[in-house]
């Protein structure tokens, strides 16, 4: 094993010359470190969901300016077109820049080697995530040319040693299918071999920023107003955080241009800071890790009833409530349910029929809801590649998407991209705080109003806790085990039927029934959520999801039960 580390470690060198590598692989090599050497460098960093994204460090496993060229170098050799444009974002944190800007070149390089005239637009500012596969959808709009494909630079939610880059096609969705089949290919033959390094020597030019921000920014603003336009625009207030991510000043542009009051920033939030001071962990699923911590000390000191938040890319959303209890944060279904029912009043029927988008991991609620209202209900895969292609592909057939969920506080409202928009979710819900509050309503009483328009599914959410993370994904890893050997279980007298995906999430169905059970990152924590019916007691339920998780022998405590 040492003589194959070694060995990976002396390719890795040929390609990364850089002076701080050398120190800090020659250090290890020094301390004999040949489980961290071997950990740096294999696997090769893993092409999927669109994309790559790891820690930031030397190694084929890690995220660097050599596997980012790689990717990009890749994904070219799948353009088939001669001409075009292919736009680059990036967020605030340490290395996006110089991520995006290697991207530009390698593109530029292409272009030169292959005699294309494919351009690279780079935008000169940090972005939300949504705007590159955006500007992809609209680009002859945008600057009247072809869009051959995108990247976002971007960690998202992760820890703030962690970096990522997202692919689209020419048509704005994730890279995926045979496209992304033979970009992985591609990038796995560019590994150096002993003789031959196949990496290009990237000229030192200067990437240009052209007129497609501006333009974008434009057409964005107007797909907000054409989005919203039905809907009553009152002034209310409400806070935001964007957890020391990107999406402060385009929330401040989207209220501007949709007539509503500026949100109420959090003092120790609003700016970009890549080493993210004050947020444990700045995703929004994790809320019990207090990521709202700072922004409802904001709202109880304004007396403010709300706070929104993004995550640091936007294209995650959650909103809290103050309540006579506390302060109350929203599950994604319930969310999901308050989003859809707005939706349905404010929109009603429509020459096109509308139509609902979700991965199977969705509350059973949202499908009745949707039947009850003649809206077509489309289930796809779980991950955005899946359901923003299906988004597109709806629309192409006429039909009119009104809501597509992502899972974990991912949604888009509307068809102007096909990706997650947590601002437009944010937009929606500001709207309809306004309608509330003259109403002298509020979302805790509009959820309760349209659950009792439909059937009496129930649906609830809670974690359970262990030690260590490594315990939490030996559970999930023997729940997998067990479902592999017998596919049905039993809930009192109920048959419920199971099924994983390679997200760690297990999934048991019943008529009206269903549980969704996931590993949640970096914490041990498995994340529960529960769709039952009135008659069901709830202890039977969590009964039956401590026996399949074994929780006193795991040392499992359940948490963070939502009502």
């Amino acid at each position: 094993m040492e003589d194959e580390v070694f060995e990976l470690v002396r390719k890795w060198k040929r390609e990364d010359e850089c002076e701080e590598t050398e120190e800090h692989l020659s250090g290890l090599l020094r301390e004999n470190r040949i489980k961290l050497l071997s950990e740096l460098m294999e696997p090769l960093i893993k092409l999927g969901k669109g994309g790559i994204r790891g820690i930031v460090g030397p190694g084929y496993a890690r995220l660097n300016a050599q596997n980012v060229q790689r990717l990009a170098q890749a994904f070219c050799s799948t353009i088939d077109e001669d001409a075009g444009v292919v736009f680059v974002g990036y967020d605030h944190r340490e290395h996006s820049k110089m991520f995006a800007g290697i991207i530009c070149r390698t593109v530029l390089e292409y272009t030169r080697r292959r005699r294309k005239d494919i351009t690279a637009e780079l935008f000169p500012h940090t972005i939300p995530k949504h705007l590159v596969p955006f500007a992809c959808k609209n680009s002859e709009a945008i600057c009247k040319k072809k869009c051959v494909g995108g990247f976002m630079v971007t960690g998202s939610h992760k820890p703030r040693n962690y970096n990522g880059v997202k692919v689209y096609n020419g048509t704005g969705c994730h890279l995926r299918g045979e496209q992304e089949k033979q970009a992985w290919l591609k990038m796995k033959e560019l590994v150096p071999t002993e003789n031959s390094v196949f990496l290009w020597e990237l000229r030192d030019t200067d990437i240009l920023s052209g007129d497609s921000f501006g333009a974008t920014l434009e057409l964005y603003r107007k797909e907000l107003n054409r989005i919203f336009k039905k809907m009553p625009k009152h002034k209310v207030d409400a806070v935001y955080t964007p957890h020391h991510g990107v999406c402060q000043r385009y929330v401040d542009m989207a209220t501007d241009c949709l007539g509503l009051k500026r949100v109420t920033r959090v003092p120790s939030q609003w700016k970009e800071d890549p080493l993210f001071p004050t947020t444990i962990f700045h995703n929004i699923p994790e809320n019990d890790l207090k990521s709202l911590a700072d922004a409802k000390r904001t709202a109880d000191k304004e007396k403010i009833p709300v706070v929104f938040a993004t995550d640091p890319d936007g294209d995650l959303f959650c909103v809290a409530e103050r309540n006579s209890e506390g302060w109350y944060t929203f599950n994604e279904n319930e969310i999901a349910v308050i989003a859809l029912h707005y939706l349905l009043e404010k929109k009603g029927r429509t020459k096109q029929p509308n139509m609902l988008v979700v991965p199977y991991t969705t509350s059973f609620l949202l499908g009745e809801i949707a039947r009850v209202n003649g809206v077509v209900y489309y289930e796809t895969e779980l991950g955005f590649s899946e359901i923003g292609f299906g988004v597109r592909r709806q629309n192409e057939n006429n039909m009119n998407v009104l809501l597509a969920i992502g899972g974990s506080f991912g949604f888009l409202v509307g068809n102007h991209v096909w990706e997650k928009d947590g601002i437009a979710a944010m937009c929606l819900f500001y709207i309809l705080l306004g309608e509330l509050s003259l109403a002298k309503k509020t979302l805790g009483e509009y959820l309760e109003e349209a659950l009792k328009k439909y059937p009496k599914i129930k649906t609830r959410g809670f974690y359970y806790v262990g030690k260590e993370r490594r315990d939490v994904e030996n559970v999930i890893t023997r729940l997998k085990e067990m479902i592999d050997k017998k596919t049905a279980f039993m809930l009192g007298e109920v048959t419920l039927r199971a099924k994983y995906t390679n997200e760690s999430i297990i999934v048991f169905n019943g008529k009206k029934r269903k549980i969704v059970l996931r590993s949640t990152f970096l914490n041990p924590r498995i994340k529960v959520l529960v769709d039952f019916l009135d008659d069901d007691p709830m202890e039977e339920v969590i009964a039956f999801c401590e026996e399949i998780l074994d929780v006193e022998k795991n040392k499992l405590t359940r948490k963070m039960f939502s009502i």
